[in-house]
């Protein structure tokens, strides 16, 4: 099984704002992990003066690198075991139960790029996501339907990103999370690619252990004039997978519902 996990600073317990900073990923009997200002041909070398401004102290958080990588040494249920309450900590955050990609590196590249990559984003780009009505959602449930993020279905032929994954019985409910602003090359771009996922891993659903059921869930921001156009496009294409998130009552209910009735026809009394 591969699975993957993240590490996360935390500046402020009180406000618990944590940070990305690290991607520890286990690949068969493999362990490879990459973090923040290290440098990728020499693992272990971290720039502190790079990272001074995001993880307060680079001496603390070189001490706390070397501890992850010694902990996962002896398997991913240490790192998460052996972990002291502090600002740093780890957290779990995908995993593939069968098959999967083929280059580890590739995957360690990719997780890190888009898991903690943004770290270095603008403040105002962070207030934009805590804004949006998907993720306002998955935060709201989080206590109570567990979800993983960045899922990777594996078709063998391809390979599927879906930014939230949620169990529901034995099938998987697969979001792929569309945000409509305006910029019109990169919102049709997020349009056409959701659309594609969810109607390829839906035709494939029949062939795959954890019976996936993928959807498209949309957020609008400074939409344009093009947001119903783009509406209509990926309803015309993934037909009832599609739901506008936007009042939190309403998206809490369609979510529990559908987990409820997945999990119905997935495991029948």
């Amino acid at each position: 099984m591969t699975q993957w996990f993240i590490a996360k600073y935390m500046p402020d317990l009180q406000r618990r704002e944590p940070r990305n900073v690290g991607v520890v990923l286990f690949f068969g009997d493999r362990m490879l992990s990459r973090f923040l200002g290290e440098d990728p041909l020499d693992p272990g070398k971290i720039d502190g003066r790079s990272i001074r401004h995001k993880v307060g102290s680079p001496t603390n958080y070189r001490d706390w690198v070397h501890f992850w990588r010694v902990a996962a040494a002896s398997g991913p249920e240490q790192i998460i075991a052996r972990r002291p309450a502090d600002n740093y900590y780890l957290e779990r955050a995908g995993q593939q139960l069968a098959g999967g990609a083929t280059d580890p590196e590739a995957l360690l590249s990719r997780l890190f790029s888009q898991l903690v990559a943004d770290a270095d984003e603008p403040e105002e780009e962070t207030e934009e996501r805590r804004s949006d009505p998907v993720v306002q959602l998955f935060d709201s449930v989080a206590a109570t339907l567990p979800f993983t993020q960045n899922y990777v279905v594996d078709l063998k032929y391809d390979e599927h990103i879906f930014d939230y994954a949620v169990k529901a019985g034995r099938s998987t409910l697969l979001f792929r999370h569309v945000v409509l602003n305006g910029n019109p090359k990169k919102t049709w771009d997020a349009v056409h690619t959701a659309a594609f996922s969810t109607r390829e891993v839906a035709e494939a659903a029949h062939q795959l252990t954890d019976h996936p059921e993928p959807y498209v869930i949309v957020a609008k921001r400074d939409a344009g004039c093009e947001a119903p156009k783009q509406l209509r496009a990926l309803e015309h294409k993934v037909g009832d997978r599609l739901r506008e998130a936007a009042v939190p009552q309403e998206d809490r209910a369609w979510l529990m519902a559908l987990v409820a009735a997945k999990a119905a026809i997935y495991n029948p009394a």
